[in-house]
């Protein structure tokens, strides 16, 4: 791995393990951001781990184990979270642009104010996370399971629910448009679900 700047280039490179958790620790000693730029870290084991502020924009994650860690304001933009878990993890003000997070499990996790628009997230478990204020334009839900979550003051425009779970989930004063797709019957009778509250915009 070639060092730039100070910073490890590690992009397109499969890290072990031990490569990786080098990097968190040295990153975090010399105060520097944690930069994982297009790294390999498919399946790696990152519970609980310390990321707040990273870059890991492009990295793959694919079936990565992040529950539990802390990813606040963390750049994850076109990052690959298929399957990856993220339970319980602290994704707050994270950017998930683009991000593919296809059947990964988010349940519980702390996703406020998080960019998460153009996401693929379908099928992926969100049950009881916390989505409250976090942009959701155009992002891709359809089969998800939103049961219990807050999407209050959300932005889902755009945004595609075919198919979604949306049981008990908290949609106060979330926005949303007429290319806003709901699961079947939902849109019809939206105070029936308590959310009379969601405010239309203009497209």
């Amino acid at each position: 791995m070639d060092q730039k700047d100070g910073n490890t280039d590690t992009a397109n490179v499969p890290l072990s393990q031990e490569e990786i958790l080098k990097i968190i620790k040295s990153s975090r000693e010399s105060g520097q951001p944690i930069c994982l730029v297009g790294a390999n870290l498919c399946n790696a084991d990152l519970r609980g781990a310390q990321l707040s502020g990273a870059n890991l924009n492009a990295a793959d994650l694919y079936r990565a184990n992040l529950s539990k860690a802390d990813l606040n304001n963390a750049n994850l933009e076109n990052a690959n979270l298929y399957r990856a878990d993220l339970s319980d993890s602290n994704l707050s003000k994270s950017c998930l642009h683009r991000a593919y997070l296809s059947g990964a499990n988010l349940s519980g996790a702390n996703i406020s104010s998080a960019d998460l628009s153009d996401a693929d997230i379908y099928e992926a478990n969100l049950s009881k996370a916390d989505l409250s204020n976090a942009n959701l334009e155009n992002a891709n839900l359809y089969r998800a399971d939103l049961s219990n979550s807050n999407l209050s003051h959300s932005n889902l425009s755009g945004t595609s629910f075919g198919g979604a779970t949306l049981l008990n989930a908290d949609l106060a004063g979330a926005k949303y448009s007429s290319n806003t797709k709901w699961p079947n019957d939902f849109e019809t009778d939206l105070r029936a679900h308590g959310v009379d509250t969601l405010v239309l915009v203009e497209d």
